[in-house]
C-alpha cells in the first residue's frame, strides 16, 4: 500500500501504509475528513470548518476546538499527517497521496463505456459516512452530498440499462439494490429494477420487488405506491399494451414533500433502456445546482442535449430557460438583456409542450419579476404553485416574488412551507429566508439563515451578497467587506448601480436600506465586466 486508502461509500473507513488495519478517530475528525474529501474544489475553509462541526460555539472557541481536532487527526495518521495540506486559510488533502473510493466513483461515473461504469456501480457500497452523524449544518450538508452520489448512482444505472449484456444489467441491478437498502422509500429504484428484470424475462422477480415496494411504503408511510409505480406494475401483468403507453415521462426537476430536487431528478423512466433525455437532465441539474457560471454552461449542453433526444420534452425547454436567467442576474453572459429574453423564450417553448407545466409558470413568474412587472410575476408563481401544490420549489418562487414585492410576511409563511419539504435545499431558500429578515429588520435571524446558505453553498453568489448586506448593516465592516469581496467573484453584476436600477425592489426604503448595507460592505458603484 503506498497511498492512504478512505472509503466514504457505505461504513467510513481509513487506512494508511503505516496503519493497514485501520485508523479509529472520533466523528469530528471522521467529519473533517470528509469534508475535505468532498469539498468541490479541493479546498475547504477553516472558517467553513469551524460554523460546520462547532457552530454553538464563538469564533475564538470554535477555531481552537478546529486547531486541537486538527492536531488529533495528524497525529492519527502518523507519517501521513503532511497528507493533510494547508494553504493559508484553506484545508486540503494531498491528492497524489490519496486512494478515496468517491473521487474515483465520481471519475468513473462521467464515462460512458461498459467497463467504466461496471466498476463505479461495483463501488458504491452505500451512503455517504453511513455511520457518520453529527446534529447541525454537517448533517444537512451531507445529507445534500448524499443526495448527489445517488443521482450520479442513477445515472449510472441509466446508462448501463443501455447494454444488453448480463454484466452489465446485473452490475445495474446491484446498483439498485444498494440505492433501495440505503433508501428504501426511493419509488424510482423499484421501477428501475422491475424494469431490468422484466427485460431479463424475470417476471415473478419483478413482480416480487413490487411487492417489496408496496410493502415498504404501507409500513413506513401508510401509502399506496404512486400512480408511476402502479403503471410499471400493470404492465408487468398485462404485457400487450398500446405502443404510445410503453414508457413513463420524465419526472421534474422540483421535490414533492418526499424527496429532494436530485431525488425528484433521478427518477428514471419504465423502460429497462432509459430514455437519453432523462440521463441528461439528470446530469444538468446536477451541474446546475452548482451556481457557479461555467457549470451553468455544461448543464446548458446537457439540456439541450436532453431536447435533441427528445424535441417535445417540457422539462427539458424550462431547465434551458433557468440557466439562461442565472446568466441574467449573475452577469454570466455578454448580453444580460439577450439572456432574459432566452429564458422568456424558453418558458414559452415549454408551455407549448405542456400548458400546465408548473415550473414554466414559474419561470414566467421570475422573468416578470426581473421585467419590474411585480403582480404579472405573483400571479404566473401563483399558478405554478396551483399546478404543483406540493412542490417545495413552487413555494420557494412564490416566496421570492413576494419578498421583493415587500409581502415579506408572506414570504416569510411560503418559505416556512417550502423548507419543510426539502430542509436539505442547496441553500436558495434560506437565501431568500434570509433576505426577507434582513428587509424586515431581524438581522441575527436574517444571519443565521444566511450563514447556513453559503456552509452549503459557498459558491452561491446570492447568498454571499446578503451576508455582505447583513454584515454592513450589523457594523461588521471586515466581514462584509470579505463576503462582498466573495460575492462579486461569482456575480460580476453586484453593484450599487445594480441595486439602483436592475434589482426588483418594489419598496423604496427596502432599496435604500440594500445600498446603504452594501456601501459599507464595500460593493463598487459600477458593474465590473472583467471579472469571470
Amino acid at each position: 500500500m503506498k497511498n492512504s486508502v478512505l472509503r466514504l461509500l457505505g461504513t467510513f473507513s481509513l487506512h494508511t501504509p503505516a496503519c493497514r488495519d485501520g485508523i479509529v478517530m472520533g466523528r469530528k475528525g471522521r467529519a473533517l475528513i470528509a469534508l475535505a474529501a468532498l469539498h468541490g474544489d479541493g479546498w475547504v475553509s477553516r472558517r467553513r470548518l469551524t460554523l460546520m462541526l462547532w457552530p454553538d460555539r464563538d469564533e475564538a472557541g470554535a477555531r481552537n476546538a478546529l486547531r486541537q481536532c486538527l492536531h488529533h487527526v495528524r497525529t492519527a495518521l502518523g507519517p501521513q499527517g503532511g497528507e493533510l495540506q494547508t494553504q493559508g486559510d484553506l484545508l486540503g488533502l494531498k491528492a497524489s497521496s490519496w486512494d478515496i473510493d468517491a473521487w474515483e466513483f465520481l471519475r468513473l461515473a462521467r464515462l460512458s463505456d461498459r467497463e467504466s461504469l461496471c466498476l463505479a456501480a461495483s463501488l458504491f457500497h452505500g451512503e455517504l459516512a453511513e455511520d457518520l452523524t453529527l446534529d447541525g449544518e454537517f448533517h444537512q450538508w451531507l445529507c445534500i452530498e448524499r443526495e448527489r452520489l445517488r443521482t450520479v448512482a442513477l445515472g449510472v444505472v441509466s446508462r448501463l440499462a443501455q447494454y444488453p449484456d448480463e454484466d452489465a444489467q446485473h452490475a445495474a441491478a446491484q446498483l439498485l439494490l444498494k440505492l433501495i437498502a440505503a433508501d428504501p422509500l426511493d419509488e424510482a429504484c423499484y421501477r428501475n429494477l422491475m424494469a431490468l428484470h422484466a427485460r431479463a424475462g424475470l417476471t415473478a422477480k419483478a413482480l416480487r420487488v413490487w411487492e417489496r415496494c408496496r410493502t415498504v411504503l404501507r409500513r413506513e408511510l401508510d401509502v399506496n405506491p404512486s400512480p408511476q409505480t402502479v403503471e410499471v406494475y400493470e404492465q408487468l401483468i398485462s404485457p400487450v399494451r398500446p405502443k404510445s403507453s410503453s414508457r413513463l415521462q420524465a419526472a421534474t426537476p422540483e421535490p414533492n414533500a418526499r424527496t429532494s430536487p436530485a431525488r425528484t431528478t433521478g427518477k428514471l423512466t419504465r423502460e429497462s433502456t432509459v430514455p437519453s433525455e432523462t440521463d441528461h437532465l439528470l446530469r444538468g441539474w446536477q451541474l446546475f445546482s452548482q451556481y457557479v457560471p461555467h457549470s451553468n454552461v455544461e448543464a446548458r449542453r446537457a439540456f439541450e442535449a436532453a431536447l435533441r433526444a427528445e424535441p417535445n420534452c417540457a422539462e427539458a425547454h424550462v431547465r434551458i430557460g433557468w440557466t439562461h436567467f442565472f446568466d441574467y442576474v449573475s452577469g454570466w453572459s455578454a448580453d444580460s438583456v439577450a439572456s432574459l429574453r432566452c429564458a422568456e423564450s424558453a418558458a414559452e417553448s415549454a408551455l407549448s409542450c405542456s400548458p400546465d407545466h408548473a415550473t414554466a409558470h414559474s419561470l414566467l413568474g421570475k422573468i416578470r419579476l426581473w421585467q419590474m412587472n411585480h403582480q404579472a410575476a405573483l400571479r404566473s408563481a401563483l399558478h405554478g404553485l396551483e399546478l404543483a401544490p406540493r412542490s417545495a420549489y413552487a413555494l420557494f418562487h412564490v416566496a421570492d416574488i413576494s419578498m421583493w414585492c415587500g409581502e415579506l410576511g408572506k414570504a416569510h409563511e411560503y418559505l416556512e412551507q417550502a423548507l419543510a419539504l426539502d430542509p436539505n435545499d442547496h441553500g436558495v431558500f434560506l437565501t431568500i429566508e434570509g433576505m426577507t429578515q434582513f428587509f424586515a429588520g431581524n438581522l441575527s435571524q436574517a444571519r443565521n439563515a444566511v450563514q447556513k446558505a453559503a456552509i452549503r453553498n459557498p459558491n452561491y453568489s446570492w447568498a454571499l451578497a446578503a451576508l455582505a448586506a447583513i454584515d454592513g448593516e450589523s457594523g461588521r465592516v471586515g466581514k462584509a467587506r470579505q463576503a462582498c469581496g466573495e460575492a462579486r467573484v461569482f456575480n460580476r453584476r453586484l453593484s450599487l448601480d445594480f441595486a439602483r436600477r436592475v434589482l426588483p425592489i418594489r419598496s423604496v426604503d427596502s432599496r435604500q436600506k440594500l445600498i446603504a448595507a452594501w456601501r459599507v460592505a464595500g460593493m463598487p458603484d459600477e458593474e465590473d465586466c472583467r471579472l469571470n
